[in-house]
């Protein structure tokens, strides 16, 4: 099976719903008004699959923290025509062992019900949105768990011809979010440069070779979520012979059309503290007046986050900075910093959660203003259960550090 990798693929946001959504509606989570209730209203790309004669079937892992019941609703009615969300809670229910079902891997029993599923369907369109969380979710070395049943599963369909008709895409939402390699300098742009790869059946390549050729010139130019949602439109057209059809979204483009290396993350909606296309080419010590000074601050912001649950949730102080360094040009007379706007990336714990963070911040004329939200980079489960009911749960959990 040939892929093409999207070298430039970049995250639009933190965890796993705020990157998902944008694939299946096109649109960052700020525009879809989201209650965190019921999602049945939406009009997630499966429906416009389904409309236009697909069958379709979502599966995904570790129900309890799933895209669209994670402190939220899910659906009020199935939302696919094949949800696998009760089989997998049964499955879970006699989960003894973490990953098993009895003797079995969960993934690969959702594996085997994919394959099943394209084997009954094997003569009509059809629209698979498998998602696998729990082998990696605390441990990034989890994931050569899901290589051999991924690779079995693929492996048999195509050796049946069964993926002679599809477009296969295998990704991740984000790299690894917590741990000692999130610390790091390359931890830090792996987590916003997840995997992402594109498998054409051999047909398509030579029938569309304009189209395959569009695709691996796109792999090396910046590409995000919403091109995702647009070359999934775009096949829904191709699907109906329309060879030119709309191939834009709101934001993104189909992945089968020319991008242009012009386009910016602010272009995309891909905030400034996830874009990677930007330089980090100074370290400052982390016992410098600029390092304190940041660190105190966004320490100070987190804490007036905190206010409305003040009651429930501990002052939070400086423990100590863990590495700061500068992005984009920087001044060469140090004194025409205070006049420049200089961007800051700094990493810093905090007491007495011991919580670990970081934080994008602009620095104009004495000023500090934070871009984009504080990172939690090391785990926080069961620190923050006192707000988990609280309406701004999604945000408060990752700061608070709760009384009792």
């Amino acid at each position: 099976m040939a892929a093409v990798e999207l070298k430039g693929y970049n995250k639009l946001a933190g965890n796993t719903f705020p990157n998902i959504v944008p694939m299946l509606l096109g649109i960052p989570v700020q525009e879809m008004n989201d209650s965190r209730k019921f999602y049945d209203n939406y009009p997630f790309i499966w429906k416009d699959f389904k409309q236009a004669g697909y069958v379709t079937l979502m599966g995904q892992d570790w129900t309890s923290i799933a895209i669209f019941h994670y402190l939220c609703k899910g659906f009020r009615q199935a939302p696919l025509d094949y949800y696998m969300r009760p089989y997998i809670r049964g499955l879970e229910s006699t989960n003894r062992h973490g990953l098993c079902s009895g003797n079995n891997l969960i993934l690969q029993c959702i594996y085997d019900k994919l394959a099943d599923f394209i084997t009954t369907y094997h003569d009509v369109p059809k629209f698979t949105f498998t998602f696998i969380t729990q082998p990696s979710h605390d441990n990034p070395n989890g994931l050569g768990i899901v290589d051999l049943p991924l690779k079995r599963t693929l492996s048999d369909l195509h050796t049946r011809g069964l993926l002679n008709n599809t477009l296969l895409l295998v990704f991740g939402d984000h790299g690894s979010r917590y741990g000692p390699i999130r610390k790091s300098f390359q931890g830090r742009i792996e987590e916003s440069l997840p995997a992402f790869y594109v498998s054409l059946p051999r047909w398509f390549r030579e029938e569309h070779s304009d189209l395959y050729e569009n695709l691996k010139e796109n792999r090396d130019k910046l590409t995000s979520n919403v091109d995702v949602y647009a070359t999934l439109q775009d096949i829904i057209e191709l699907g109906k012979g329309h060879v030119t059809p709309r191939v834009t979204g709101k934001y993104g483009t189909s992945l089968l059309r020319r991008i242009s290396r012009g386009r910016t993350c602010a272009d995309l909606k891909i905030p400034p503290n996830f874009c990677m296309c930007q330089s980090s080419n100074h370290s400052y010590s982390t016992k410098s007046n600029i390092s304190l000074n940041i660190s105190q601050w966004v320490v100070k912001e987190i804490n007036i986050m905190l206010l409305n649950v003040s009651r429930l949730c501990t002052n939070l102080t400086l423990n100590n900075v863990r590495h700061i360094w500068s992005l984009g040009s920087r001044p060469k007379d140090e004194a025409k910093l205070f006049s420049t706007k200089v961007y800051f990336v700094v990493q810093f714990a905090v007491l007495p959660s011991h919580a670990e963070f970081e934080a994008t911040v602009r620095y104009f004329k004495g000023e500090f203003s934070l871009i984009g939200e504080v990172l939690r980079t090391n785990k926080y489960a069961g620190q923050s259960d006192c707000v988990l009911r609280h309406k701004n749960a999604i945000v408060l959990e990752r700061y608070c550090y709760c009384r009792k």
